[in-house]
């Protein structure tokens, strides 16, 4: 068993040149086949637009945001919210971007084994 407050966990920086005010915090690294991941983007921040080989869960905890993705060659904006939930499959392209005042948070759930 594992219990800590997420509070006592420090931001992890992120290595990406895509990235503009986002930071991680990594809630359950080696403790399970998953990893919980708890990101806040600042006003005017994002994470890269990228894409890889395994799936994620997404939870918004808080603020508003945009979950921008690719479909062929066509790019698409999808208004989150929080309580809002997303499955992103494998190989899709997207990023998560904060065109508003507030922080937006969300929860990230990713396989521990890649």
């Amino acid at each position: 068993m594992f219990i800590k407050h997420s509070s006592k966990i420090k931001p992890v920086v992120i290595p990406d040149a895509g990235i503009k005010d986002t930071s991680m915090k990594i809630l359950t690294a080696g403790k399970g086949n998953y990893i919980l991941r708890k990101f806040t983007v600042k006003k005017n921040g994002h994470t890269p637009l990228h894409k890889h080989s395994w799936e994620h869960e997404v939870y918004v905890t808080q603020g508003n945001g945009l979950l921008q993705y690719k479909k062929g060659k066509k790019l698409f904006n999808s208004k989150l919210t929080a309580g809002t939930v997303v499955y992103i499959k494998p190989f899709e392209m997207h990023q998560f971007l904060n065109n508003n005042k507030k922080d937006f948070e969300f929860l990230c759930i990713v396989p521990g084994k890649k």
